[in-house]
């Protein structure tokens, strides 16, 4: 099945936030796209009338979307939610953390979260292709070993695989740093044929986007943001589901 990418600005205005979100949509519809992922904090605050304009937006154009709203402040974890093109809305997925510290201190975090993500509960289908959600900074349920080459393995020892999904979103709401340690976490998260989709508003005062996409295939990356120059960012790709049908 074919997905589109897209993130944009983040210190775009509201206005001019959801023309490009209505652009993406409709871009995304026009080459065939069965799902459309937006980054972390990609739409208006629920009280503003966001996951309402999000609706509209996947009904007029027959998509699915995946986004994430803001909270009622800016101290609010994220929330995702998907709306499917027949009109469903499942979610939120809500954030259970995002600093390395907080679970290296809670080795229950890490075990909720792999909990929820083995269970289906941070999932979601589509045409036979399973996703999977992780919030910004929850990818921390994972570590490197820095004396190891930033070998990344799960805090706490717990046990954890790529089998509950075919592709794993890891949507994030400011730029990360880091990167070296990020990529062999996701050169990990993506082992076993599977895909892993990293995704931000660019908040960088440049045009410097290779942060801003990162897609990783079967523990190797195959392409950062760089794909072409705007001010914004969208790309369409064709997903191998081991479970379709």
């Amino acid at each position: 099945m074919k997905i589109s990418v897209f993130t944009g600005k983040y210190n775009q205005t509201k206005r001019e936030r959801w023309a490009a979100l209505k652009s993406a949509a409709t871009m995304a519809s026009k080459r065939g796209s069965k799902l459309l992922i937006l980054p972390g904090w990609s739409m208006l605050r629920k009280r503003e009338g966001g996951i309402d304009k999000i609706k509209e937006l996947s009904k007029k154009n027959d998509i699915s979307i995946l986004f994430d709203t803001r909270g009622m402040n800016e101290a609010e974890l994220g929330k995702a939610y998907i709306i499917y093109s027949n009109k469903n809305l499942i979610g939120p997925f809500n954030q259970l953390f995002h600093l390395s510290d907080e679970v290296e201190k809670s080795p229950l975090l890490v075990k909720n979260l792999i909990r929820l993500l083995k269970s289906g509960k941070r999932s979601f289908n589509i045409s036979g292709t399973t996703f999977s959600v992780l919030l910004c900074g929850e990818n921390n349920f994972l570590k490197n070993i820095q004396n190891c080459s930033n070998k990344a393995i799960v805090r706490h020892e717990y046990k954890f695989d790529t089998s509950c999904y075919d592709v794993l979103i890891n949507q994030s709401h400011t730029t990360m740093g880091n990167w070296p340690k990020l990529i062999k976490r996701f050169e990990l998260l993506s082992r076993n044929n599977k895909y892993l989709i990293f995704l931000v508003n660019n908040d960088t005062s440049s045009d410097k986007w290779k942060s801003a996409i990162n897609i990783f295939y079967n523990g190797k990356r195959i392409m950062t943001g760089d794909f072409e120059k705007g001010v914004g960012k969208q790309k369409n790709i064709g997903v191998r589901s081991q479970h379709s049908t």
